[in-house]
C-alpha cells in the first residue's frame, strides 16, 4: 500500500497520510506478558518501527490519526506478505504489524493466523488423527458444554452439526495431548473462533500453539495460578491508572474475579460479538497477553464515568452485557483499540509485579501451612493435656481412697487390739477364779472323812468343776478365735504397710506428673504466643490488601476470617496436694515395708517416669 511503502522509505517518524502522528514508546513496547508470542522478542521494536515512532516522541495518538487502509489495498498488501512470508517477517515486519492492527480481512485470516502462531507442523497433524482414535475421560463433560459455545452461530447451533462435531474432536484431542490441563470451560470459545476461520486440523494446530507458546495453558491448569496473577496485575493497573474507580470497586465489593476472568480465559470471545472477537484475536496473536491487559483497561476507562454511578449489580450488567452491544459495530471497536494504544503500560513492570506477587503468594501459602500445622499440634497438645489432667485426677482419687482405707484399717486394728486385751484380762481372771475354787475343793478333802453329805457336796463340786471346765474350754476357744483374729489382723496390717509404700510411690508419681503438667503449660503458652504472632501477621497482610474485618480472608492459602482469633489452650489447674497429716501417716509407716517390695515399686515408678518424660519431650518437639 501507499502508506506502507511510504512508512518503509522514511525514518523521520511520520507516515504517509498520518499527519505526523506521535505515539508513546511505553505503550508500544508490549511483547506478550510473561508468555510471549512466537515473535515476542521483537514485538516492541516491530510496532514502533511500523508506526514510524520517533525516539523522542511521547504524545498520544488520536483516533483521527489512525491509518486505515482501503479494503482493496489491505487484500493486496496481505497477498504480497503471504506470497513470501519468511522474507516479509525478516524485512517487512513493520508492515505486517501495521496490517494486523488495522484488522485482518476475514478471507485472509485462515492463512494469516497459522503463520502468526507459527503453527505449520505436519507432525502435529498426524498426531491429531491418532488422538481422535482414543477415548478421553472428559468426553461427557465436553459433550455437555458444546451447546454453550456460540449457540446463535450457524456453525454451532445444530446439536449434531459439523461445527459441534469438529469442536468436540479438537477438545477431546487436546485433553489427550495435554493431560495436565485436560479440559477446562472457556477454551471451546477460542477453538470456536478458530473453526470459523479454518479447517479442523489447522484449528487444532493453532490452538496447541496458543496454549503452549502463548501461555494460555497456565491459565487453564487446575490450580489456575496464572489466572490469579493476571487478575492481580489488572487490579494494580486499575489502581495505577484510575484510582477513584479502584476505590469505587472496593467500596461496592466488586473484584476482578467477578467480571474479568472470562476476558482472560476466552480472550474476550464470550464478551464481544464474533466480529469484535476476531479483531482482538488478531491483536492477541501478535502481542500475546499484553493485548488482553490493554483492551481490558481501555474498556474500564471508556466506561469510567458510568461505572462510578453504578452499584455492584449495575457494574456487572455494564461490563458483561452492555459492553457487547456498545462495541458490536466495527466503527465502535476501532476507537477502543486506539485507546488501548494510548495506555502507558510497562511490560517490564508487569513482569516484575507478577513475580513479586507469585513470591508473596508462595510465602503466604507456606505461612498458612505452618499455621495449620501449629494449630494441629496445638490441638493435639491440648488433647494430651486433657488426658493427663484426667489421669492425674484419677490418680488423686485413688490416693484419697487408699488413704481413707488405710485410716479405717488403722482404726479397726486399734479396736481389735483393745478387744484382745479385754479378752486376755477376762481369761486371766477366770483362770484365777478356777484356781481358787480348786484349792477350796481340796481343803475339805484333806481335813475330814467322807460322809453322805460330803459325798453329795463333792458331787456338787464336781459338777461345778465340770461346768467351770466347760466354761474354761469356751474361754480358750474364744482366746483361740481372738488369736486367729489377731493373726489375720497382722496379715492385714502387713498388706496395709505395703499399701503405704504404694501410696508413697503414688505421691512421688503425682509430684512428677505435676512437674510435667507445668512444663506442658509453659509449652502451650509459648505456642499461644507463636499462634498470636502468626495471626497478627496474617491480619496485617489482610489489612494491606483491603480485607474488611470479619470477612473471608483473600490471602491465598488461608482458611480463616480476619477477625477470628486462634484457638488457644486453656490453662490447666495443678493437682491438689495431699493433706500434711496424711503425709505424716504415710511417712511414719514406710519403715514397715520390705526391701523387696520397695525395690519393685521403685523400678516400676522409674520406668513410668521415664516413659512420661519421653512422651513430654515428643510433645514439646
Amino acid at each position: 500500500s501507499s502508506s506502507s511503502s511510504s512508512s518503509s522509505g522514511s525514518g523521520s517518524g511520520s507516515g504517509s497520510g498520518s499527519g505526523g502522528r506521535k505515539i508513546s514508546r511505553a505503550f508500544l513496547s508490549h511483547s506478550a506478558f510473561g508468555f510471549g508470542g512466537p515473535n515476542a522478542s521483537a514485538v516492541g521494536a516491530l510496532l514502533m518501527t511500523a508506526l514510524n515512532l520517533d525516539n523522542d516522541t511521547a504524545d498520544p495518538m488520536s483516533p483521527k490519526d489512525a491509518p486505515l487502509l482501503p479494503p482493496k489495498d489491505a487484500y493486496q498488501s496481505w497477498s504480497e506478505v503471504l506470497a513470501n512470508w519468511d522474507d516479509s517477517m525478516k524485512r517487512r515486519k513493520k508492515t505486517v504489524r501495521e496490517l494486523v492492527y488495522q484488522g485482518i480481512p476475514d478471507k485472509v485470516r485462515c492463512l494469516v493466523w497459522p503463520k502468526l502462531a507459527n503453527a505449520d507442523d505436519p507432525t502435529l497433524r498426524i498426531l491429531y488423527q491418532s488422538l481422535l482414535q482414543k477415548e478421553s475421560a472428559f468426553t461427557k463433560v465436553i459433550r455437555r458444554d458444546l451447546y454453550r459455545t456460540f449457540p446463535d452461530h450457524d456453525l454451532f447451533k445444530d446439536a449434531d452439526g459439523p461445527g459441534q462435531e469438529a469442536l468436540f474432536n479438537i477438545m477431546k484431542a487436546y485433553s489427550l495431548y495435554d493431560r495436565e490441563v485436560g479440559y477446562c470451560q472457556g477454551s471451546p470459545f477460542i477453538v470456536g473462533l478458530l473453526l470459523m476461520q479454518m479447517p479442523e486440523e489447522d484449528a487444532f494446530c493453532v490452538f496447541v500453539r496458543i496454549m503452549q507458546a502463548y501461555g494460555m495453558r497456565d491459565l487453564f491448569k487446575p490450580s489456575m495460578a496464572a489466572l490469579d496473577v493476571c487478575l492481580h496485575l489488572l487490579d494494580k493497573l486499575i489502581q495505577e491508572h484510575t484510582s477513584d474507580l479502584y476505590v469505587h470497586f472496593m467500596d461496592k465489593g466488586l473484584v476482578t474475579t467477578m467480571y474479568a476472568s472470562s476476558w482472560f480465559l476466552t480472550i474476550f470471545a464470550s464478551t464481544f460479538t464474533v466480529e469484535g472477537a476476531f479483531r482482538l484475536m488478531d491483536m492477541f496473536l501478535c502481542d500475546g497477553m499484553d493485548a488482553v491487559f490493554r483492551v481490558a483497561m481501555a474498556i474500564l476507562l471508556d466506561h469510567h464515568d458510568e461505572l462510578l454511578k453504578q452499584d455492584m449489580p449495575g457494574m456487572m450488567t455494564l461490563l458483561q452485557g452492555e459492553v457487547r452491544e456498545k462495541y458490536s459495530k466495527p466503527e465502535d471497536l476501532d476507537p477502543l483499540i486506539l485507546e488501548s494504544f494510548q495506555l502507558k503500560i510497562s511490560h517490564k513492570k508487569l513482569v516484575k509485579q507478577g513475580k513479586e506477587y507469585q513470591h508473596q503468594r508462595e510465602k503466604d501459602t507456606e505461612e498458612a501451612i505452618e499455621n495449620r500445622t501449629l494449630r494441629s499440634e496445638n490441638g493435639k497438645m491440648l488433647k494430651r493435656i486433657q488426658e493427663l489432667e484426667a489421669e492425674a485426677g484419677a490418680t488423686t482419687n485413688e490416693i484419697v481412697k487408699r488413704q481413707m482405707a488405710y485410716a479405717q484399717d488403722v482404726e479397726d486394728k486399734a479396736k481389735l487390739r483393745k478387744d484382745i486385751a479385754v479378752l486376755r484380762r477376762q481369761i486371766k481372771e477366770e483362770e484365777e477364779r478356777h484356781t481358787a475354787k480348786r484349792q477350796d475343793f481340796k481343803r475339805p478333802l484333806a481335813s475330814s472323812t467322807p460322809s453322805d453329805d460330803s459325798i453329795e457336796f463333792l458331787k456338787l463340786r464336781v459338777n461345778q468343776l465340770a461346768g467351770n471346765q466347760k466354761t474354761l474350754v469356751r474361754m480358750r476357744e474364744r482366746v483361740n478365735a481372738a488369736e486367729f483374729t489377731m493373726a489375720s489382723t497382722k496379715i492385714r496390717v502387713a498388706e496395709l504397710e505395703d499399701d503405704i509404700v504404694e501410696v508413697h510411690h503414688l505421691k512421688s508419681k503425682e509430684t512428677q506428673m505435676t512437674k510435667e503438667v507445668l512444663k506442658l503449660q509453659e509449652t502451650v503458652a509459648m505456642l499461644r504466643k507463636e499462634v498470636l504472632e502468626a495471626d497478627k501477621k496474617i491480619r496485617g497482610r489482610c489489612s494491606k490488601v483491603g480485607t474488611a474485618p470479619g470477612s473471608a480472608c483473600s490471602t491465598p492459602g488461608t482458611q480463616h476470617r480476619c477477625s477470628q482469633s486462634p484457638v488457644l489452650p486453656r490453662q490447666t489447674k495443678s493437682v491438689s496436694s495431699t493433706p500434711s497429716t496424711e503425709r505424716r501417716k504415710v511417712g511414719s509407716r514406710q519403715s514397715l515395708s520390705s526391701d523387696t517390695v520397695a525395690a519393685k515399686r521403685e523400678s516400676t515408678s522409674s520406668s513410668r517416669r521415664a516413659v512420661r518424660v519421653i512422651d513430654v519431650e515428643n510433645l514439646y518437639k
